[in-house]
């Protein structure tokens, strides 16, 4: 499984079983994304708790240890569940754009829950001759929702497993969970950091765009990430979470008012990356890790990815 907010590990009845309670807790301000405005239906989804997609009970029932967190990004969720007769279970749920499904050379339409799902087993897509060569295997599926927004789950499992019987069982708890439309913070197993309070991955683009030469359209534009040119330079902003190591390993530190960054030169682009917050457990790369909420920026023209950032870093909530 390829690529804010607290960690839940779950043994038996403990703290997982307080999201049954979660999923009745508070929605979104809109009954439904604004699908006219690429603006504003991006700011809906980012409010949306992606971790209260998943509901506890169903992971409980797949194995007796639940590991719950947020993953990369405040849009991402991943559980890993251990201890059932499928050894290890690792599931990831990331809100976005849905995707142009007739490009899919691979996978197959099911009807969920009144839906159109996308579903594709990875083994489909490697000759036969070559599936026992692989360790693991994966199902994953794109749900098309309203307002143009889609939600993709993966779920991986050893190579004897079915991830897809797996998955077939989690897929309608994510449908019912998504029509509630959670807020960010509705699970335990989400932490609210700066991040989630951003409306957009353009941060301060008004205010950009008053000193500055900026071209941008809205309709490139995802949850986490803004492409932009600016003076000429093009430019992406984009809202993560990353291990201290990831951030720091290899890079200059900057100072940029109350903020610290590192800096970093490769071919041609410079890299800015800078810590928002205190550090968090989460899950990422079917693992418990630590990480931190970050503000990135890259630019082929330094100067201009230092003001970008330090535009950024002055529009973020206090």
């Amino acid at each position: 499984m390829s690529r804010l907010l607290v960690l839940v590990t779950v043994l038996l009845c403990t703290a997982v079983a307080c999201g049954d309670d979660a999923k009745q807790g508070a929605k979104s301000n809109a009954a439904a994304p604004p699908g006219d405005s690429r603006s504003e239906t991006i700011g809906w989804a980012r409010a949306v708790d992606p971790c209260a997609l998943l509901d506890a009970g169903e992971l409980r029932e797949l194995g007796p240890e639940v590991t719950v967190g947020t993953s990369s990004m405040t849009t991402n969720c991943s559980a890993v569940v251990t201890g059932g007769p499928d050894q290890r279970i690792d599931v990831d749920v990331r809100i976005g754009f849905a995707p142009q499904l007739e490009t899919f050379k691979y996978g197959s339409m099911i009807e969920v829950q009144d839906r159109k799902v996308h579903r594709v087993d990875i083994r489909e897509t490697v000759p036969a001759e070559q599936r026992d060569q692989l360790v693991q295997t994966e199902c994953d599926y794109r749900i098309p929702l309203d307002g143009g927004l889609g939600v993709t789950v993966s779920v991986e499992m050893d190579r004897a497993a079915d991830p897809c019987a797996t998955g077939d069982k989690l897929i309608p708890g994510v449908i019912k969970q998504w029509n509630d439309h959670p807020a960010q913070g509705t699970s335990p197993a989400t932490t609210v950091t700066v991040l989630s309070a951003l409306t957009s991955p353009c941060v301060g683009l008004e205010k950009l765009q008053a000193t500055r030469k900026v071209e941008f359209d809205w309709q490139e534009q995802t949850l986490d990430s803004c492409y932009l040119t600016v003076d000429g330079a093009s430019t992406l902003i984009s809202l993560e979470n990353r291990e201290r190591d990831l951030i720091t390993l290899d890079k200059q530190e900057v100072r940029l008012g109350d903020y610290v960054g590192y800096r970093s030169e490769h071919q041609g682009d410079t890299f800015i990356d800078v810590i928002v917050g205190e550090e968090f457990p989460g899950v990422w790369g079917n693992r418990s890790i630590r990480q931190l909420p970050i503000v990135g920026v890259m630019s082929n023209n330094p100067d201009v990815a230092q003001a970008v950032a330090e535009n950024a870093l002055a529009h973020l909530p206090k």
